[in-house]
């Protein structure tokens, strides 16, 4: 078979078993609507805490000393129906901002993503339950509610 036949017979296939993709691009109504892929671009390192709260607005999470803000989107990128179920495919950004003492932009990172869209490296992937826990301060060392 060629591939255009190999294409039909497996988009028939699909339809025929009740498989349908339709292809979205929305945030989740839960989510901030201005923390997706663009973020990177409109951060450079030596911003004031002040422009990043203008351009960003209140984060969704913050460590106790306040040195490091988190600022969660998600996306969903498609809707998926198999037979009498169905689901969203999406992309979830967690984008963390560092400040120095001075409070200016020390380092901006994206530490995860569903699709590998937004992340430059895997070693920076992380669980999404482990970046919802709460922030431990680095000074005192010890989790606020475990106590270690």
């Amino acid at each position: 078979m060629w591939p255009a036949e190999l294409a039909f017979v497996a988009t028939l296939t699909c339809v025929l078993s009740g498989c349908l993709i339709i292809p979205t691009d929305y945030y989740q109504p839960y989510s901030r609507q201005n923390a997706g892929a663009e973020v990177p671009s409109a951060l450079a390192t030596g911003k004031t805490r002040e422009e990043v709260l203008l351009d960003l607005g209140e984060p969704d999470r913050s460590s106790l000393d306040e040195t490091e803000l988190w600022y969660i989107a998600s996306k969903v990128r498609a809707i998926i129906i198999l037979g009498d179920r169905g689901g969203e495919a999406g992309v979830d950004y967690v984008h963390v901002v560092r400040f120095d003492k001075n409070g200016r932009v020390e380092l901006f990172q994206t530490l995860f993503t569903n699709t590998g869209e937004a992340s430059s490296d895997d070693s920076q992937r992380f669980e999404y339950s482990y970046l919802l826990e709460p922030h431990f301060s680095r000074e005192h060392g010890q989790h606020p509610e475990r106590g270690r």
